[in-house]
């Protein structure tokens, strides 16, 4: 993550008047930057992935269900992420993946110690698409992929995200 950083959003959330007002400045100048950014490099994705991940606010703080790879063959790597916001479940696959990278040391700055979906980054790198997502103040993962696909279906009943 370059514009979006654990430490930043740690400092965000600090006790220390200081340090928060430094932090929440920074965290505006970065967001400023990144949004000229986005607005480019969404019309690298695919238009259905972009028009859902708008509609749902990036995914802000929906619940990482399960991450799963498949790697049938060095042509055929992908990874499906499925989120959850409590009233719908989002399937994210990526295909064709190039590199994969989750950096979690300690989930115990997660809500329940799981996962959610914070802030995230798009980009693209080498004719691929990047995906940074940071996900606490110090886990996050990274996808460099060929393309991404999305299924939407209603959550499951029994309350949990």
């Amino acid at each position: 993550m370059k514009y979006y950083t654990g430490a930043l959003w740690k400092d965000i959330n600090s006790h220390d008047p200081v340090i928060r007002a430094r932090a929440e400045a920074e965290w505006e100048r970065n967001n400023a930057r990144y949004s000229k950014i986005y607005q480019k490099e969404k019309g690298l994705f695919p238009e259905q992935f972009i028009e859902l991940y708008e509609a749902n606010q990036g995914f802000h703080d929906a619940w990482i269900k399960r991450i799963t790879m498949q790697m049938e063959d060095w042509s055929k790597r992908s990874c499906e992420i499925v989120l959850s916001d409590g009233e719908s479940e989002f399937e994210l696959a990526f295909h064709r993946i190039a590199s994969f990278m989750m950096h979690g040391p300690s989930f115990c700055n997660g809500c329940w110690n799981a996962l959610r979906w914070g802030y995230d980054e798009l980009g693209h790198k080498d004719r691929r698409l990047t995906l940074s997502v940071l996900c606490d103040f110090d886990s996050e993962f990274s996808l460099v992929f060929k393309t991404v696909t999305v299924n939407v279906r209603e959550a499951a009943s029994n309350g949990k995200p």
